[in-house]
């Protein structure tokens, strides 16, 4: 495919974009294929999920597991029609459903009545959602890393651990997808269009209002208006607040989402109270206490203090943020929480530019873990 009209710096972008999610997709598809028909499903080993949608071709099926049931439950039946689905599952209850936000299971149902099947239409979201995120993300690093560091970008986020969920019927792709494309547009002064994007972005994940401190740094950079100017940042947590006001006419509890992570995740107290939780009964890898997430922890925790000094303090904060609410609860799911934290990307872009060793090194560790995620999410089993 060329770009004639595009100035060569655009096609050469665009190239390796292109480059970067065909290589890294087209492995874990094939890594996924494998798997399901090679190793032992976790189905016996795994009773009780949920299982909503009826199995489709392989190629599809691999990207279906997990929360997925969850977002082709709501996308097909909504809310309140999730809740007559639920009532009759002994394991949760008739409000569980409002622990995943709106706007994906939207897309998936638009994306199925376009292309024929729920699944598909998830996947293409996710995808599609994908290539604009890392667009989006370049360009941010651009700004302050220049154009080496930007090109590394999508090879950073692909080749992630954790990056099969950005593939996945999940909601990660498209949240980062408008995580980057509120502070871009915050970058570029378009405060009002920025704000609406978080404000979505907020109808997508349930901690997307965090998205006003990256914007809000920007906003505050531009001093030549009045406190005024701040007043775009409303239609962030506005999403939240949209949301919250419908799980109390569906569900009778304004805050449903936040009793149903209690439910799920346990209590919160500070950022300590995973890593306590880890060692009342430590496993290699499980949902609360996993040695996996464990590790992945640490490894984020230590990037904090260089992201402090090297990234824009809006960056670092929402970052900081955004990794330590999981670690209130849970290891739970951390490894794929933290593709939320979009300038641990741009901070690891930017070694990959100026140190030759570095990028082979994170990609040599990341591209093996990722195979081995994708092959037991293919089958089944869970990773995050």
């Amino acid at each position: 495919m060329t770009f004639p009209h595009l100035p060569a710096s655009d096609r050469k972008e665009i190239g390796n974009l292109a480059l970067a999610w065909g290589t890294t997709r087209a492995a874990l598809l094939l890594v996924g294929y494998l798997s399901l028909h090679l190793l032992p499903p976790a189905g016996p080993r795994m009773p009780g999920n949920l299982r909503w949608h009826p199995d489709r071709a392989p190629v599809l099926e691999i990207w279906a597991r997990w929360d997925a049931e969850w977002y082709l439950l709501i996308a097909e039946r909504g809310y309140a029609g999730s809740r007559e689905v639920l009532r009759e599952l002994p394991r949760y209850r008739e409000e569980d459903a409002s622990g995943f936000f709106p706007l994906y299971p939207i897309a998936v149902r638009w994306a199925g009545a376009a292309l024929g099947d729920p699944v598909f239409g998830g996947i293409a979201v996710s995808n599609l959602c994908l290539l604009a995120a890392a667009w989006f993300l370049g360009r941010l690093v651009r700004e302050d890393h220049g154009e080496a560091a930007a090109r590394w970008v999508p090879w950073v986020l692909f080749a992630f651990p954790t990056s099969l969920f950005l593939s996945a019927v999940y909601s990660e792709s498209l949240f980062l997808m408008l995580a980057t494309g509120s502070v871009w547009l915050a970058r570029e002064r378009r405060w009002w269009v920025a704000g609406a994007v978080g404000g979505l972005a907020a109808l997508c994940r349930p901690l997307g209002f965090l998205l006003m401190v990256p914007v809000g740094w920007e906003v505050a950079g531009d001093r030549g208006r009045g406190p005024l100017r701040f007043a775009p940042l409303a239609l962030i947590p506005a999403g939240t607040v949209a949301f919250l006001l419908h799980c109390r006419a569906t569900y009778g509890d304004f805050l449903a989402p936040l009793h149903r992570q209690d439910r799920w995740r346990g209590p919160g107290s500070g950022p300590w109270r995973a890593f306590l939780r880890f060692f009342e009964d430590p496993q290699v890898h499980g949902s609360h206490q996993s040695g996996l997430e464990l590790a992945a922890a640490f490894l984020v925790l230590a990037a904090l203090p260089l992201m402090f000094r090297r990234l824009r303090p809006g960056d670092s904060v929402y970052a900081a943020l955004t990794v330590a609410a999981p670690l209130c609860t849970s290891l739970w799911s951390f490894g794929r929480l933290t593709l939320a934290a979009y300038p641990l990307f741009h901070l690891i872009a930017i070694p990959c530019a100026r140190r030759p060793w570095f990028a082979p090194a994170y990609l040599s560790l990341c591209l093996p873990l990722g195979a081995l995620f994708m092959s037991m999410f293919a089958s089944g089993w869970w990773v995050g």
